[in-house]
């Protein structure tokens, strides 16, 4: 997802917690944070808002 460059967006929740920042380069190194996942969303509407104002 992080390297997408679709507009369009699919959540869903997963089986277990985000790993803890702290602990995430040793358990799950592959995990986005919440910031990333965060920064990505915003990105993409940045995007969808300039498309639909534009045109």
């Amino acid at each position: 997802m992080m390297n997408s460059k679709s507009s369009k967006i699919w959540g869903a929740f997963a089986p277990k917690d985000l790993a803890y920042d702290i602990d995430r380069a040793e358990t799950r190194p592959e995990e986005p944070t919440l910031a990333d996942m965060t920064k990505k969303l915003l990105k993409c509407y940045q995007r969808i808002t300039m498309v639909s104002f534009n045109g």
